[in-house]
């Protein structure tokens, strides 16, 4: 939740790339029929022609604006890293102190596997908080509830829905939810 809030954050203040957030679609859609046709064939020829033609179409359209310098299509819809959205849109502690540690450990890179481990402090063993933990539960919420509300109310800016009153209740059920202002 909290790299969708960034994301529409980042496209609150960047509308010009509103385009590439929703083409990037067709990469995508691209992509996942190239993998089933080539590891699941079976799969891949019950789909109907048509449909394989206007994926092929509508990925032929984007794909020059999605390329990187070796002709390939990027790997995300936005040109900077979600840290530099993250950034632009004020958000780069929050980036910093939760979300590179709890992408650590969703990917189990070395970082998330210590984050993991503690050392006991009388003796000389590692404690390991085995997965799924509660041991992050409410900080998860917070950053998660806190995410939700800055979506939505970046998408009420965008798309000019006119949802200010939901935005203000929502606000209201954090605070009285968790006694703090939004991270």
């Amino acid at each position: 939740m909290f790299e969708n809030s960034v994301a529409l954050g980042y496209l609150r203040l960047h509308p010009e790339e509103i385009e590439d957030y929703l083409d990037y679609h067709h990469v995508i859609q691209k992509q996942r029929l190239d993998y089933m046709k080539e590891h699941d064939p079976a799969r891949f020829a019950k789909i109907p022609e048509g449909v394989l033609r206007r994926t092929e179409t509508n990925y032929a359209k984007v794909a020059p604006r999605f390329e990187n310098r070796n002709g390939k299509p990027r790997g995300s819809w936005c040109r900077v890293s979600v840290r530099d959205m993250a950034t632009a849109v004020g958000k780069e502690k929050l980036y910093v102190a939760f979300y590179r540690f709890a992408s650590s450990i969703h990917h189990g890179d070395i970082a998330g596997v210590c984050a993991q481990t503690a050392a006991l402090e009388d003796e000389d063993i590692l404690d390991v908080d085995i997965l799924p933990s509660d041991a992050w539960l409410q900080l998860a919420l917070i950053i998660a509830h806190g995410s939700v509300i800055h979506a939505l109310s970046d998408y009420n800016q965008i798309v000019a829905a006119g949802i200010d009153d939901v935005v203000e209740r929502a606000n209201n059920s954090f605070m009285a939810t968790w006694g703090k202002a939004q991270p």
